[in-house]
């Protein structure tokens, strides 16, 4: 049919409506060329980021090592994935770590003003040759993972040390080698021993109790600030002991041996002197003012990043947390001074802190070399998971040389030399196993 110049067949489109429909269909396609287009170029170019400096698309990949670009570190591969690829950052002044972050050796020395805290999803790698220099009373609290791996290689190895004062080759300030607290969990508690004429004793006070002042000046001979007075154990005439009923101190002196009734005459000795009595002990507190004022807090791994791995026993997986932090060809000296725990309890008191402690988890450790703390090398409480400490070095350190606590046992400590801590070498203790702690599948 035909109506005024046009032809109306069944299923017919009048040719203005066709020529528009095909412009339609040309802008349709043009604009779907133009989108796949500019998908094209952000697959090219990788992911715009959101602060728009950061990278778009990582480097190519050269003779299979890292790879600093952007102002970052890629190609990690021997770090955990979700610590890749790190922003490079520096931290004068203590930072709070809620990703990705890297000291670079570049940098050095990083001089440390505040505390770095690693936070749980936080990572922070050190590169290996960094030199790490903490002002007095700071450190790193590690909640998130530190992987501090440096390497064998001449100049490689991480250092952390005291940003202030002279490296005299052990803690600094005068500390005192002629008393001692044995028999106790750390080496702020138990029996009091005196060197005196040429023998390490313990003593017996007839029942008479050391005063509060007393017991103070004790605590600061030790290298403590304060304590109490305990009776510890009876005596077993193992070795020579002294009957010493009253110092009399006055309060200023930091030794018993500069207390008035510190003379020959009413310090008296023998092997049965002490027959039938309890020989004394004390609990202390705090770090004597003047001691390890210039150096800094150490590592502090509380509830730090794990990852579960599995053994198989009786056919049945059993999965363990594991630590995903990381110590190697690493560095620590003049550890010991903690002023964030002292600032939570009175002003201008610190407390002694180990160089590294840890719970639950520990960290792996090789070749680390832990020396001149002012108390514990290694510190590692209510351990839940493996601890492996190999080929390192943990020497006059002033408190015990490594103090380990744990639930599970499976400590393995291979080619490492312990020695020249005040305390003991190596204190291990075994606590009850919670069955229920590990699943199986």
């Amino acid at each position: 049919m035909t109506v005024q110049g046009h032809n109306f067949d069944r299923g017919s489109v009048p040719r203005s409506d066709m020529i528009s429909s095909r412009v339609k269909i040309f802008n349709r396609v043009s604009q779907l060329k133009l989108l796949l287009a500019s998908l094209t170029c952000l697959f090219v170019l990788g992911p715009i980021s959101v602060d728009g400096f950061q990278p778009i698309t990582p480097p190519p990949r050269r003779n299979g090592g890292p790879i600093v670009a952007n102002g970052r570190v890629y190609y990690l591969d021997h770090i955990p994935k979700h610590c890749q690829p790190p922003i490079i950052d520096t931290f004068s002044n203590g930072k709070l770590v809620k990703d990705n972050r890297a000291m670079m050796k570049a940098d050095n020395p990083h001089i440390i003003n505040g505390n770095i805290e690693i936070a749980p999803k936080g990572c922070l790698y050190i590169e290996p040759g960094s030199a790490l220099r903490f002002a007095p009373g700071v450190g790193m609290i590690i909640n998130g993972t530190l992987i501090a791996r440096g390497s064998e290689d001449p100049g490689g190895r991480i250092t952390m040390t005291k940003a202030n004062g002279e490296d005299i080759g052990q803690p600094s300030g005068d500390w005192k080698e002629d008393a001692r607290l044995v028999l106790g969990n750390t080496t702020r508690d138990g029996r009091l021993d005196l060197m005196y004429r040429g023998k390490w004793r313990a003593i017996c006070t007839n029942y008479n109790n050391f005063t509060a002042i007393d017991a103070n000046v004790t605590c600061r001979h030790l290298g403590f600030l304060k304590g109490n007075f305990t009776y510890h154990s009876f005596s077993r005439n193992l070795t020579d002991y002294i009957l010493w009923e009253k110092p009399g101190c006055v309060g200023t002196e930091n030794s018993l041996f500069d207390c008035p009734g510190a003379l020959d005459v009413n310090m008296k000795t023998g092997m049965h002197i002490c027959d039938g009595q309890e020989v004394i002990g004390f609990e202390c507190e705090g770090l004597r003012p003047g001691l390890a004022l210039d150096h800094w807090r150490g590592l502090d791994f509380y509830n730090s990043t794990t990852e579960k791995r599995f053994q198989l026993q009786d056919n049945y997986r059993v999965y363990r947390k594991v630590a995903m932090s990381f110590l190697e060809y690493l560095d620590i000296s003049y550890t010991g001074l903690d002023s964030f725990h002292g600032q939570t309890s009175e002003y201008g008191i610190f407390y002694p802190k180990a160089a590294i402690s840890a719970s639950p988890h520990v960290p792996m450790m090789n070749n680390v070399t832990v020396m001149f703390g002012a108390y514990d090398g290694l510190n590692l409480t209510e351990i839940a998971g493996p601890i492996h400490i190999a080929n390192s070095t943990i020497s006059n350190n002033r408190g015990h040389g490594m103090y380990i606590q744990t639930s599970v046992g499976r400590t393995l400590i291979n080619s490492t030399e312990v020695s020249n801590n005040w305390g003991d070498g190596i204190k291990w203790y075994l606590s009850n196993v919670t069955i229920f702690d590990f699943r199986t599948k």
